[in-house]
């Protein structure tokens, strides 16, 4: 930051009157101190005074740090045919499906002439139940196929 810029600073808070100038101030100071962690000010009194104005300062407000977010994953699975994941794909005007177990990663595909849930429950049953058993859970996206009434029969 060169000169002017301290120059336009300067002008810009002298602007604003002495009570303006102290809150204006307290507010970046509070902010600087709180979002660096310091642990300089022991006060607790200081402490919550600097929270309570950082809290109302619009400018901390909308550049505060966002929460974490939460983690979301779905568990590992540990031994083949625990979770199998499957999907339907379009590969050239065929329609495939795709299963792969999760802990091995070994993966099967076939071809299915339609995305009825008959078909489709058919080609499990075949390509994939028939093999190696039925895998402890299935993971699919909610497509009509995979959620219906004869699928989670079987």
């Amino acid at each position: 930051m060169d000169d002017t810029d301290d120059n336009i600073n300067v002008t810009l808070i002298s602007d604003f009157s002495e009570d303006q100038q102290n809150k204006l101030l307290g507010e970046t100071i509070g902010c600087a101190v709180l979002d660096s962690g310091c642990t300089c000010v022991t006060d607790k009194n200081v402490m919550d005074i600097i929270q309570e104005v950082t809290d109302k300062c619009e400018i901390c407000r909308k550049f505060k740090k966002p929460l974490p977010r939460p983690v979301v994953a779905f568990p590992t699975a540990t031994s083949f045919c625990e979770v199998v994941a499957m999907d339907l794909k379009d590969i050239l005007g065929v329609t495939v499906l795709h299963m792969i177990d999760h802990a091995t990663r070994y993966s099967s595909a076939c071809t299915v002439p339609n995305k009825k849930k008959e078909t489709i429950v058919r080609a499990i049953l075949q390509n994939w139940i028939r093999l190696f058993g039925s895998p402890d859970y299935f993971l699919s996206d909610n497509g009509g196929e995979f959620i219906n009434d004869e699928f989670i029969e079987r």
